[in-house]
């Protein structure tokens, strides 16, 4: 069996810190012949009680502000018609809702009477009535697709892409939504993959790719270069950047990712290094050129990437606390209420970490989380 986690809170701002205690919502099962279940905070076990059928896997999600229902970017069904966007009622685990709006690559539900949606092919910002269920505004917007989300009060913030040769996707343009349906957007101008990251209680975007960061005025949309460098590159013939970022706060910014290289008919995935960047300085340190991912739980940052690394903890300053699974293959499962689960190579299988020491608990036999829907 198969987990993903749900935090029944906004998902457009990502969070870690969520206490054990706090209620979940999980998938389970199979792509196929999945349930939207309540699941046991410790154990990330279903519960016994009510559970929803999926048809599809979730491509995005929101809840309303005041948790009590949940919009999906999945396959429904209301009789005859076929929809992709699912309302549930959370506490009866019940279908209040399916709409036909396109392919979504973002959600959010900034008010209890207002939804945006971001539906691909072709690229439109959608203002949807949830408890009507009917589309209120259409905005076209240019572009190929989502490529990053990010949240700002009751604003979304998307990144669309466009084509530069056949295969390869740049960013173009920034768009903002709000909660009255109204849609701006900015040329970015970016030739490079970018992470975008916000400032969740301020009025900036950021844009970090590997040779320079951008700051995005939220009220006027105004575009400033805040640093530029020589781009950090893997070694070797790149045919894919990967760069991310995660807003620390007081100004900070951890920007991380890799490229995939190839030398002949030989792919390798080569990190780029974590950074710390300092918006309110304008500087950036390089704290470990191995790292390829990373994540924020708590005030804890979990980094992964080459395999000599295995799992280390930064502080939000980049100072390590702790250097897990050293010389093994793995990937960082899931993170959540203080704890990390961790896929651990060979037999020692999935290990639990507690964040706030760095001790390695009894491993886990519970089933692999799939994904954990933070917020």
């Amino acid at each position: 069996m198969v987990v993903a986690v749900a935090v029944a809170g906004s998902a457009a701002v990502p969070s870690s810190s969520e206490p054990a205690s706090r209620p979940l919502l999980g998938i389970v099962g199979e792509w196929g012949d999945a349930r939207l279940a309540r699941i046991e905070p410790r154990s990330l076990r279903p519960l016994r009680g009510p559970e929803l059928d999926l048809f599809d896997p979730v491509g995005a999600w929101a809840f309303s502000p005041d948790r009590s229902r949940l919009a999906l970017a999945t396959g429904c069904q209301v009789g005859l018609s076929l929809g992709n966007l699912q309302l549930v009622d959370v506490r009866r685990m019940r279908q209040v809702g399916c709409l036909a709006v396109g392919d979504v690559g973002a959600l959010a539900w900034p008010t209890p009477n207002r939804l945006l949606a971001v539906a691909n092919a072709p690229l439109a910002v959608l203002l949807i009535d949830p408890a009507a269920l009917r589309i209120i505004e259409r905005t076209p917007v240019e572009g190929v697709g989502v490529a990053g989300t990010a949240r700002a009060g009751d604003r979304l913030i998307v990144l669309t892409g466009r084509l530069s040769g056949p295969r390869r996707v740049v960013p173009h343009r920034l768009l903002v939504a709000d909660a009255r349906g109204a849609v701006r957007s900015t040329a970015i101008g970016a030739s490079r993959a970018s992470g975008l990251v916000a400032d969740p209680g301020g009025r900036r975007a950021f844009l970090v790719s590997g040779g320079a960061v951008v700051q995005i005025d939220l009220d006027t949309l105004a575009v400033a270069n805040l640093r530029r460098s020589s781009p950090q590159r893997g070694r070797g013939r790149v045919t894919r950047e990967i760069r991310e970022a995660l807003w620390i706060g007081r100004g900070l910014i951890a920007s991380f990712g890799s490229d995939v290289t190839a030398n002949g008919r030989r792919f390798r995935n080569v990190p780029v290094g974590l950074r710390l960047i300092d918006t309110r300085t304008r500087t950036a340190r390089l704290v470990d050129g191995r790292v390829a991912s990373a994540e924020l739980a708590g005030d804890v940052l979990l980094a992964t990437g080459a395999d000599e690394i295995g799992l280390v903890g930064y502080d939000s300053r980049g100072r390590k606390r702790f250097q897990l699974f050293r010389g093994r293959s793995l990937g960082l499962v899931e993170t959540f209420g203080g704890r990390a689960y961790v896929q651990v190579a060979g037999k020692a299988g999935l290990q639990t970490v507690y964040l706030r020491t760095g001790r390695i608990l009894a491993p886990r036999r519970a089933p692999l989380p799939l994904l954990l829907l933070k917020g």
